[in-house]
């Protein structure tokens, strides 16, 4: 999730242009990166149960990025709860 907010911030700074150019500037797959990115735009009170790995032990990065993230909160949250 960290990595997704610098590289979020890179993109709306202007500091890249495109997520494919994030990814080749970071040797990834652009699929990998596009997947990723999303998580920079988690709910906060999610964010803050992953990196205090408070998350339910079902709930993991394959999980939450296996189908595109919803950019609502309440959404997000009802996919954390349905994967949890």
């Amino acid at each position: 999730m960290a990595l997704a907010r610098v590289w979020a911030t890179q993109l709306e700074s202007g500091e890249v242009s495109s997520v494919k150019e994030l990814a080749r500037q970071n040797g990834l797959c652009h699929n990998y990166t596009a997947r990723l990115l999303p998580l920079a735009y988690l709910a906060p009170d999610l964010t803050e149960a992953v990196l205090q790995g408070a998350q339910p032990r079902s709930v993991s990065l394959a999980g939450l990025t296996a189908q595109p993230l919803p950019w609502d909160w309440s959404e997000q949250r009802r996919r954390f709860a349905a994967i949890g």
